[in-house]
């Protein structure tokens, strides 16, 4: 059974991957109002018009390198939530990917035929795959060994999307679960994997060796330390801070929003206390960018966040408006919202808790930034309300 009939309503394969997306059909609600992410595959291998009119579908792989790292020093054990998040991603670019290329039907005789291997076999279909991940922004990759005897593939992959930070652990996790993801998405089964060699560990390519499984399995990730997170997140700032350019040599430092988006509103929508979490990452993000560019007042901290907005492609920020005891700060184009359906949330807390973060120590007085508008929320534009804690 192949992965498309997750939008033919087949309730048996919901029952089967439930273990990835949840009770509460995940995968189905951000395909349908997610526009970015249902129009995934026309944008990896056709001509689309840009659904952000200024900035592009495209931003810096610093925003989901800033959102994961500073997230997962403050609660290391997220790793594994980020993995099956970054696996439904997987799975969903995986299916539009191949309905984009009318592929669909060519994966699915081969699993209907029992030639299971013959998938991975296929030039057209691992081309196009291996094609996608480079023009979607996520790394160059290449499929090197098929082992049906025992069941597993090798990936290499270079120019991904995990800024190339010097780690002593493989902490691409991210990259891991995407590949399972679209693995699992035309190939019947449950699948896992390891990070065999990482790029931010040695400096040249990842090395993923993945497995087909009888029953669902945890992925098999690095146990990082605060400390280890905590110097990585340090090396990253410096980079954003410093404007680190050509970081990619072949695919540019700019990737699909969608991942982005996915990661964003998974995160936001598993409780509020993961919300609370997005915040303080936020936040702590934001004090240590201000602190190393050497931000001084309130002007200079919103100066600098609208311009490195732009630089990020995160959002448009507009000058802040004073009113009574609180200043107003409207953003188009909003790197988490833009092309999502009114579904009663405001999903840029991350960059709420980044403008917080930046006034805090900018200014020595703690700030309370929070959205109060949001394209997600309906409305035309997002808003920042930030106002002076008493």
């Amino acid at each position: 059974m192949c992965g498309n009939s997750f939008y033919g309503g087949d309730k048996r394969y919901l029952v089967k991957t439930h273990y990835i997306w949840g009770r509460d059909e995940k995968g189905r609600f951000i395909h349908d109002n997610f526009k970015l992410v249902r129009e995934l595959g026309n944008f990896t291998f056709r001509s689309t018009k840009p659904n952000r009119a200024n900035l592009g579908d495209k931003s810096h792989i610093f925003v989901v390198d800033l959102r994961r790292f500073s997230i997962l020093f403050l609660k290391p054990d997220i790793s594994r939530e980020l993995s099956y998040i970054s696996k439904l991603l997987g799975f969903l670019s995986g299916e539009l990917g191949l309905k984009a290329v009318n592929l669909h039907e060519i994966v699915s005789l081969f699993n209907k035929t029992g030639l299971f291997w013959s998938v991975f076999k296929n030039k057209e279909v691992s081309g196009r795959y291996e094609e996608g991940w480079s023009k979607y922004g996520s790394g160059i990759l290449h499929l090197e060994k098929i082992n049906p005897k025992n069941r597993s593939l090798v990936y290499s992959l270079t120019e991904c999307t995990t800024h190339p930070i010097q780690s002593e652990k493989p902490c691409c996790d991210i990259e891991l679960g995407a590949i399972c993801g679209q693995i699992t998405s035309i190939f019947d089964g449950f699948w896992t994997g390891v990070e065999r060699k990482c790029h931010c560990v040695d400096g040249e390519f990842c090395k993923f060796e993945l497995y087909l499984k009888t029953r669902d399995e945890e992925p098999k990730l690095s146990k990082i330390s605060k400390n280890e997170y905590k110097t990585i997140l340090d090396n990253l700032i410096s980079d954003v801070v410093n404007r680190k350019q050509n970081i990619r040599k072949r695919l540019g430092d700019y990737m699909h929003v969608s991942s982005d988006q996915v990661i964003n509103y998974m995160l936001l929508s598993l409780s509020p206390g993961h919300a609370i979490l997005s915040k303080h990452s936020g936040v702590l993000c934001g004090e240590r960018i201000a602190e190393k560019a050497g931000l001084e007042g309130q002007e200079a901290a919103f100066a600098y966040a609208r311009d490195l907005f732009l630089y990020l492609k995160a959002g448009l920020l507009h000058e802040p408006e004073t009113r009574e005891d609180r200043l107003i700060v409207k953003m188009d184009e909003s790197v988490y919202s833009s092309g999502v359906n009114n579904i009663n949330m405001k999903l840029d807390v991350f960059l709420a808790g980044i403008i917080e973060g930046m006034l805090n120590q900018a200014t020595g007085v703690k700030w309370r930034v929070e959205e109060t508008k949001c394209l997600a929320n309906g409305d035309d534009y997002c808003q920042f309300t930030c106002r002076k804690q008493k």
